[in-house]
C-alpha cells in the first residue's frame, strides 16, 4: 500500500513528502497519423516522451501493439481507422494528478484534438491504476472505471502484469479478462472492445495475432 492518502485534497497536492515509488499503469491508443507517424510510431515515441518528461518516473514495462476496433464503430470509410493500443507500466514519486498532467502534456504534444467522444484521435493516455488508490474526483477516478470492460485494456496488460489486483474489486487483471470472456455474450454493445483486428481480421475475444 502507498503512503497517498484517499483523500482528494491530499491527493490533488500532488505533495512528493518523501514517499517511496509506487507503480501505476497507463494504456495508449491512437488510430490517427500524429507529427511522430503513424498510429504505431506515435505510440512507441509517447512511450518515449512519458519516460523522459519527469526524473521522478521511470517506465518500466511496456506491452505489445494490439490492433483493436473502434468504440461503436464501424471500420472503413463510413467509420473510423483501426486502433493501435497498448499499456505499460511506470514508477513514479509523481502524484496522481501530476501524472496526469505529465499525461496531457504529450497528448499536447501529439496534437490531441477533442472534438468528438470516443472520437478518432492521434493519442489518448489513461491513467488506469495508481498502486492500490481508490480515488473519486471531477478530474480521475482510480481505477479507470470502464478498464474492465475493455480488452483492448486489459489484454496488452495481462501481458505485463497479468496479477495486479484492482483495489476496488480483489480480482486481478488476468481474472477480469476471463470474466469479460465469460461475459461477452452479454454485452453486445462492448462486442467492439474486445474484439482485435490483425491483417484484415477480425478474431474473437482473447486474440492477439
Amino acid at each position: 500500500m502507498s503512503g497517498w492518502k484517499e483523500s482528494s485534497e491530499a491527493v490533488e497536492s500532488g505533495a512528493d513528502d518523501g514517499l517511496s515509488p509506487v507503480s501505476a499503469l497507463v494504456a495508449l491508443g491512437s488510430n490517427l497519423a500524429s507529427e511522430w507517424g503513424a498510429p504505431d510510431e506515435t505510440l512507441l515515441r509517447a512511450v518515449e516522451r512519458l519516460d523522459a518528461i519527469s526524473e521522478r518516473l521511470t517506465v518500466r514495462a511496456v506491452s505489445s501493439i494490439w490492433r483493436t476496433l473502434p468504440v461503436g464503430e464501424s471500420v472503413g470509410p463510413a467509420g473510423q481507422p483501426i486502433f493501435a493500443n497498448a499499456v505499460a507500466t511506470v514508477e513514479t514519486t509523481l502524484g496522481p494528478f501530476e501524472l496526469l498532467a505529465a499525461l496531457q502534456e504529450i497528448e499536447r504534444e501529439a496534437r490531441r484534438v477533442r472534438k468528438v467522444f470516443w472520437g478518432p484521435r492521434t493519442l489518448d493516455l489513461d491513467l488506469i491504476l495508481f498502486d492500490e488508490l481508490v480515488l473519486a474526483s471531477p478530474t480521475l477516478t482510480l481505477p479507470h472505471p470502464r478498464a474492465v470492460w475493455r480488452d483492448f485494456v486489459l489484454g496488452p496488460a495481462c501481458e505485463i502484469v497479468p496479477d495486479w489486483r484492482l483495489p476496488t474489486t480483489g480480482l486481478t487483471l488476468r481474472e477480469h479478462r476471463r470474466l469479460l470472456g465469460e461475459n461477452f455474450a452479454n454485452f453486445e454493445s462492448t462486442a467492439f472492445w474486445t474484439q482485435v483486428v490483425a491483417n484484415g481480421d477480425v478474431n474473437a475475444f482473447g486474440q492477439n495475432v
